[in-house]
Order: C-alpha cells, then sequence, then structure tokens
C-alpha cells in the first residue's frame, strides 16, 4: 500500500538491520550497546532505534540512500528503551521503558514532553490509525489508552495480575507472584499481588477486576545499574468474618 512504510527493520544485539523494500537493499548499521527496539517513520527517509543504556536514535540518509547517514543522539531514560512508536503525521516520537513513563519527542527538535504514572512499566506502544489514541501495554497486565490531543489517561483494560517490575531488576518478584493468597469472602473474588505491594481482586467469572489495594504506598525508584530496585511484598492476607 502506498502508505506503508518502505523500510523493514531488525535488531540483533548491537545491529540494526534495514531492508529498503522499493530497492531490496540491505543494510546494516552497528551501534556501542545493543539495540532493544526500533521504529520506521511513516513517511520519511529516517529511523528511530533505542538502545539498552536508555538512548534514542535518529538515523536518517546523508544523501540519496542509507549508505552514509547521520545520527542524532538523546536520552532520557535510565535504562533500555523498551518500545517505541511514531506519530501517524511522523511529527512526534513515542518511548516507553520501565519507569512507566510516556516521553513524546518532538522529532524536529528534540524537545520532549511527559506523561507520568500509566500504571505500569510500558513494554509496547500503538497507534490508532486515525492518530487520536495511543495504546500502552504495560507490565501489570493492563492496556492503558491514551487522548493524543489531551495527553490524557483514558479507558484502561485490566487482565490478572503481571509482571509488576523489570524480572531482571529483581528476581525474588516471581516468588512472591504466584504464591496462593485467598478468596474474598463477600464477592468470591480471588486475591493476587499483581505488582510488589498491590493487591488486585479479580473475578474470574467475569475476567474483571473488582479492585486494586495499595497496601505498601510505596514509590518504585528507579534502580541504579548495579542492583535491584528496593521494593517490599504483601506476604499474607486475611479477611474478617462477617
Amino acid at each position: 500500500a502506498a502508505n506503508e512504510p518502505r523500510y523493514v527493520v531488525a535488531v540483533a544485539g548491537r545491529r540494526l538491520r534495514v531492508l529498503d523494500d522499493q530497492t531490496n537493499i540491505n543494510y546494516s548499521f552497528k551501534f556501542d550497546f545493543d539495540v532493544t527496539t526500533a521504529a520506521v517513520h511513516p513517511t520519511d527517509d529516517l529511523l528511530a532505534v533505542g538502545l539498552i543504556t536508555g538512548h534514542v536514535v535518529l538515523v536518517r540518509p546523508d544523501g540519496p540512500s542509507f549508505e552514509k547517514v547521520i545520527r542524532t543522539q538523546w536520552r532520557w531514560h535510565a535504562h533500555a528503551v523498551f518500545t517505541m512508536a511514531f506519530t501517524v503525521d511522523g511529527a512526534q516520537l513515542l518511548t516507553g521503558a520501565e519507569e512507566g513513563v510516556l516521553v513524546t519527542w518532538q522529532v524536529s527538535n528534540g524537545n520532549k514532553s511527559f506523561l507520568a504514572r500509566v500504571g505500569g512499566e510500558i513494554r509496547q506502544i500503538a497507534v490508532s490509525p486515525d492518530g487520536s489514541y495511543y495504546a500502552l501495554s504495560l507490565s501489570t497486565n493492563m492496556v492503558r489508552l491514551v487522548d493524543a490531543r489531551t495527553r490524557e489517561l483514558g479507558a484502561a483494560i485490566q487482565g490478572l495480575g503481571g509482571d509488576g517490575i523489570e524480572e531482571t531488576a529483581n528476581r525474588t518478584w516471581r516468588s512472591h507472584a504466584h504464591r496462593a493468597l485467598v478468596v474474598e469472602p463477600r464477592s468470591g473474588a480471588i486475591v493476587v499481588q499483581k505488582s510488589p505491594g498491590f493487591l488486585q481482586l479479580f473475578d474470574v467469572e467475569r475476567d474483571r477486576e473488582v479492585a486494586a489495594i495499595d497496601v505498601m504506598q510505596q514509590n518504585v525508584i528507579s534502580r541504579d545499574n548495579n542492583g535491584p530496585t528496593s521494593v517490599g511484598y504483601v506476604e499474607h492476607v486475611a479477611f474478617t468474618p462477617g
């Protein structure tokens, strides 16, 4: 289709591989650090690359093809960029990572704005075909809609449980996440820990979240490069009779 991007990209280690679908020519670019994600501009000869260091790199041709390129580097994320997507008009680039903050970059100058507290680490970003909404896939097994015009959070689709926090940052989360807790006696909802210190009451029959309880009231601070994030967990839950 005429509106489909011209380029197909793939990431492998520290390399970005690019196929020009019109000329059938392949290009390969090497970076100093592992490439974690990439996106293709909807109209221009422009590629966006996310690195494990948190850097965002724009790659554009220095001439008629990608034989020679110009790289522009930005950074805000403290750790690996998980996902990125261009808006429909290509004027902005959206990025997300473990901070749980949607970052909107102006492609023309690198200026950025932020939407914080979206509900979890941002694992995937999708832009609606008309550009009016963004969908964020979060680590808490939630899909959250964002109004592209107002930059406000909209509807949320919540599944059972979630990763809660980056596995590589805190391996002990695995043993807590799958621990059987209890059933809430009045509603019959099961009680699970969907993220560290955060309980979820989930109606299995209706496949929906009944309630969420922030037990720990903790602010998760971005981890440093040498250790896990320090967080607390709920070990035991019980309900009083009646």
